[in-house]
């Protein structure tokens, strides 16, 4: 009986020592910082494990400069506390003092208008450092491709097209239309992941893969994940995006 059981023994463990093995491994892949999507296409943990200082320094400007376009352009009186990354408090305590501004002057800065209406749309006279298309555009050309700038802001677009800034009278103004957060989001939780889906020495594509709770409250919940797609190209100027997008897109 003793040899039965011992070669019973080796039998099993032979049968499920490569499953204990496969089992460790899996969870390693898991854990591991690279995690292979598929034989093609590698997910990161970090922009750093695919793209230079230089070009991460780039895709964080474009994430303040984005929203602009998608959502939220009223953040244009603040761009400049947030490029230069400024407190919560500092910049609440900003736009505080031009939302008293504009009550306190009846709505009239400097003779402009606060609000003005453009084919039945409420534009806003911008009262942060950024004050013009001029200086908008030139920042916008330090990290997106012209033509994807001209994109972004409908300038050449069909003429239903809304721009989200332009001109009146010299003064820049912004579409007063902005649209709340993304339900779920929350990356100090659950952190953004990249997906590096091609490289070349002139393109780099990837996708940025954002994660959404399906509940706040209840302890249940299930997260899922969408990706966006992102394009750097290198032009005479240096690398720029010809395509962006946030996980709040």
């Amino acid at each position: 009986m003793k040899t039965v059981d011992k070669t019973f023994f080796l039998v099993m463990l032979t049968l499920l020592f490569p499953m204990f093995l496969w089992s460790c491994s899996k969870n390693q892949e898991f854990d591991s910082q690279n995690q292979i999507l598929d034989e093609q296409h590698v997910i990161y943990n970090d922009l750093s494990d695919f793209l230079t200082p230089e070009q991460i320094a780039l895709y964080n400007k474009a994430k303040v400069l984005f929203p602009l376009f998608h959502g939220h352009p009223d953040d244009i009186d603040i761009l400049h506390l947030k490029l230069q990354n400024a407190a919560a408090d500092e910049i609440t305590a900003f736009s505080a003092e031009l939302s008293s501004q504009r009550e306190n002057s009846n709505y009239v800065i400097d003779g402009y208008q606060c609000s003005q209406k453009i084919n039945d749309i409420n534009y806003v006279l911008c009262m942060g450092a950024f004050q013009s298309i001029d200086s908008l555009k030139t920042l916008c050309l330090s990290v997106f491709a012209d033509e994807y700038w001209n994109q972004l802001n409908c300038n050449d677009g069909p003429q239903n097209s809304i721009p989200q800034f332009l001109e009146i009278d010299g003064c820049m103004y912004y579409n007063s239309i902005s649209i709340g957060g993304t339900f779920g989001y929350n990356p100090s939780e659950f952190p953004d992941k990249y997906e590096l889906t091609s490289v070349s020495d002139t393109e780099i594509y990837f996708n940025v893969i954002g994660h959404y709770k399906s509940s706040n409250v209840d302890p249940d919940f299930t997260v899922d994940t969408q990706s966006f797609p992102v394009k750097l190209v290198l032009t005479d100027d240096g690398w720029r995006f010809s395509l962006f997008n946030t996980a709040t897109t």
